[in-house]
């Protein structure tokens, strides 16, 4: 690692959920692994950046949802920055004042920003990032792409 090195974590991995979840987590630690400005932090060693993936959580005050907010206000609270990214955001009323210190909020899809724009006036509005993930075909029938090793099936294809 370099000094100037940005130390960053990455929180919410979805990818046994379906293809979609398991492509964005893939794309997520792509953008930080391809930047020579940032160095991923895989285990629970210390960090300078918490990037959470908000990706189908952030609604009707669900527990995982309370969970993730409280994360975000622990890693805020001890002096990181912090950014929810590829979130949902409805429904949710309880611990929603550390959204307003985030460092960077943005959501992937119009009912979402509708919501949280009150709230948080910086948030930014993009597309799903398992749109984003560059595609290596592998040859193989029903594989799309590979992480770890383990082949992610497309069921129906997109």
């Amino acid at each position: 690692m370099q000094d100037d090195q940005l130390r960053v974590k990455i929180h919410g991995n979805f990818s046994e959920c379906h293809c979609g979840s398991a492509a964005v987590w893939t794309r997520l630690r792509q953008l930080v692994e391809e930047r020579s400005d940032l160095q991923l932090i895989d285990a629970d060693g210390d960090y300078d950046c918490l990037i959470i993936n908000g990706e189908g959580t952030m609604h009707d005050n669900s527990k995982r949802a309370i969970r993730i907010l409280k994360k975000a206000k622990a890693a805020k609270r001890s002096g990181r920055r912090v950014y929810l990214l590829n979130s949902v955001w409805q429904n949710m009323t309880r611990r929603i004042d550390i959204v307003k210190k985030l460092d960077g909020v943005c959501v992937r899809e119009l009912v979402s920003f509708s919501n949280i724009k009150a709230l948080c006036p910086t948030a930014k509005i993009a597309t799903d990032l398992s749109y984003d993930l560059p595609i290596k075909i592998s040859g193989k029938r029903g594989q799309l792409f590979q992480e770890s090793g383990n082949p992610t099936e497309v069921m129906g294809g997109f």
